[in-house]
């Protein structure tokens, strides 16, 4: 059974599905790095970084046909982790709604 997470990109509807390994130790530190070269060379453009987030997943697997998915926002998928990127940096929360907001590898509630 997979550890289920959703990844968004604030401002826009559709959530990046990723079925297992969806721990924060394994995609905080893949989002924090992936945002933080982004933001060197495009600073904050919601529509191509969830474009480019998409392209960069396969470096954390290499599963060429299983493992990811694109779920509009409106549809309920049931994950053990949300993550978000913002203009501001990466939060994430376990379902409870509460965000826990990360920088520099470390978490503040």
């Amino acid at each position: 059974m997979g550890t289920h997470a959703l990844i968004s990109v604030e401002g826009i509807p559709i959530n990046l599905y990723k079925h297992s390994d969806g721990y924060p130790s394994e995609i905080i530190p893949w989002l924090l790095s992936f945002r933080e070269r982004f933001m060197d060379n495009r600073c904050w453009d919601d529509s191509y970084m969830l474009a480019q987030l998409v392209r960069n997943s396969v470096t954390i697997d290499n599963a060429p046909f299983t493992g990811w998915g694109l779920y509009s926002s409106s549809v309920d998928i049931a994950s053990d982790y949300y993550y978000q990127l913002t203009p501001t940096g990466v939060k994430y929360h376990t379902g409870d709604g509460l965000w826990k907001y990360v920088h520099n590898w470390r978490i503040y509630k």
